[in-house]
């Protein structure tokens, strides 16, 4: 009886040692669950404040290209880059001497053909009248038909050759075109000149445009006459300007070009400046919003990661307006929902979370 209890107990030892391993084992081959450490935020509504914030360059109001149109040499020139000249100031003179006396000889040439025409008239009427009393023959009235004629097309070459002097004489002192800043001088006293020769370039600023691009999803926010603030650092100023034209064509980079015009009387703003254009295009409201950086974008959708209890879930979303650091939730998302701000471009969906504080 006794060796039979002994016997009991052993089996039973040795069961309990085999179960323990069993577990034992079991415990081991079990993988341990990743978690992944994200942070997380409350979706709530905010004031939201349409605005468009794009960067610009300022151009200069008008540019004009001062040029030659006549052939000559630069007698005088009257204005230094830098300098302002008003309108129908005077710039350039050429050398007219030459062209004086071609045009003299012009008018030489112009009278002569002017007495040769009086002459022909007086004869074709002789002509005429004889011919038609019957006392000269056809030959003698068609020749003097043709004189006439001849000298008809003689005196107006002459005349047009004394209005092509007269127009050269009339553009070899150039005016500017516009008030402006002289901003380039091309040329030099005692060079010679062309058609087409550009000698200045004058640059109106006392109005300058700010040159931006707009996107796709932004074009249909602005509109003419809108206010814009525009912030110029390099000119330690903040000014208001107004929008004058918003282009119906994208550009090659994919934006739709904004002109903006603002007011330069002191001349302190300069072309070629950086400048920051800030739009408000909404009145303030309250909506539900999601910070910007949990917004992730797949395949042509936005989306985030909803943190529900310890397990991310990936929501597909619509945003809104952008304002600040924020966008507009249109459709997706509950107020109150935890979103993934930290760490949500390493999830999965379904993924288990450890939430930092």
């Amino acid at each position: 009886m006794k060796r039979l209890l002994i016997i009991a107990l052993g089996i039973l030892v040795l069961a309990g040692c085999s179960n323990a391993s069993a577990e034992e084992k079991t415990e081991k081959e079990a993988p341990a669950v990743e978690k992944k450490a994200v942070e997380v935020v409350s979706i709530e509504d905010r004031e939201m404040i349409g605005k468009l914030v794009m960067p610009g360059q300022v151009e200069a109001d008008k540019v004009q290209s001062v040029s030659s149109l006549v052939s000559g040499q630069i007698e005088a020139l009257h204005a230094e880059v830098g300098d302002y000249v008003e309108e129908g100031a005077l710039l350039v003179e050429i050398d007219d001497e030459f062209t004086r006396l071609q045009k003299n000889q012009a008018d030489i040439g112009s009278s002569l053909s002017s007495l040769s025409l009086e002459s022909a008239k007086r004869s074709y009427e002789r002509t005429k009248a004889l011919y038609e009393s019957g006392s000269t023959t056809q030959a003698q009235y068609d020749a003097a038909s043709d004189m006439l004629a001849k000298a008809k097309l003689d005196y107006s070459m002459g005349s047009n050759n004394v209005s092509q002097f007269n127009y050269q004489l009339k553009h070899m002192d150039i005016k500017s075109p516009i008030s402006g800043v002289v901003s380039m001088k091309m040329q030099n006293v005692g060079l010679a000149v062309n058609p087409g020769s550009p000698i200045y370039e004058i640059v109106d600023i006392n109005n300058v445009i700010v040159e931006a691009g707009v996107t796709e999803g932004d074009i249909n926010r602005l509109a003419n006459e809108q206010v814009v603030s525009v912030d110029l650092p390099a000119a330690n100023l903040v000014v208001e300007g107004t929008v004058e034209g918003v282009g119906p064509v994208q550009q090659q980079g994919g934006t739709y070009p904004v002109r903006v015009r603002i007011a330069n009387e002191e001349g302190l703003i300069k072309p070629g400046m950086y400048a920051e254009l800030s739009i408000e295009t909404e009145k303030p409201k309250n909506v539900l919003a999601v910070p910007k950086i949990a917004v992730l974008h797949e395949n042509g959708n936005d989306y985030v990661f909803v943190a529900e209890g310890q397990t991310a879930i990936k929501r597909k979303i619509e945003k809104g307006i952008a304002f600040g650091t924020y966008f507009e939730v249109l459709s997706g998302l509950e107020k109150g929902e935890s979103i993934v701000v930290s760490g949500q471009a390493y999830l999965d969906d379904g993924d288990v979370l450890e939430i930092i504080e």
